[in-house]
């Protein structure tokens, strides 16, 4: 005997937005009807990094950089390290604002993450998602 077949259907505009309301499906799903199917959102960007190396890094520097992307900074040495949406969009800003801040730049490049590094944050996130939905009356699982 062979396997059963696997049933699919069209789901109706009406039915996913119930879903919605009822909370089933929220954005962190990441879940949109394209022609009465369900399909995972892909990513509209993967995130960057802009790497500035200066010579000198200074806490005016890193706020400026703060304040110029809305994301941490990381520092190691003279390197600063930015998380970006759009390098070709945020790198001039980002650049501008740690030179008015007297930053001295040597030169500037880009990063895209490793394979590794989005799995790993993927993870997390997943795992922030689920400690959230848990109800607060119930214990935290443990921890193998």
């Amino acid at each position: 005997m062979g396997e059963p077949a696997i049933g699919t259907r069209k789901w109706t505009r009406l039915e996913y937005d119930r879903l919605v309301e009822a909370e089933i499906l929220g954005p962190e799903d990441r879940i949109e009807l394209l022609g009465g199917q369900m399909i995972v959102k892909e990513p509209q960007y993967s995130p960057h990094a802009t790497a500035i190396q200066l010579t000198v890094v200074t806490d005016a520097v890193v706020a400026a950089a703060r304040r110029a992307s809305g994301a941490n900074v990381a520092v190691s040495g003279n390197t600063i390290t930015i998380e970006v949406g759009k390098p070709e969009r945020d790198n001039p800003g980002l650049v501008k604002a740690v030179v008015a801040a007297g930053g001295e730049i040597q030169f500037v490049s880009g990063t895209v993450p490793t394979l590794e590094e989005t799995y790993l944050r993927l993870l997390a996130r997943d795992y922030e998602h689920s400690e959230k939905s848990r109800p607060t009356d119930q214990p935290a699982p443990a921890r193998q």
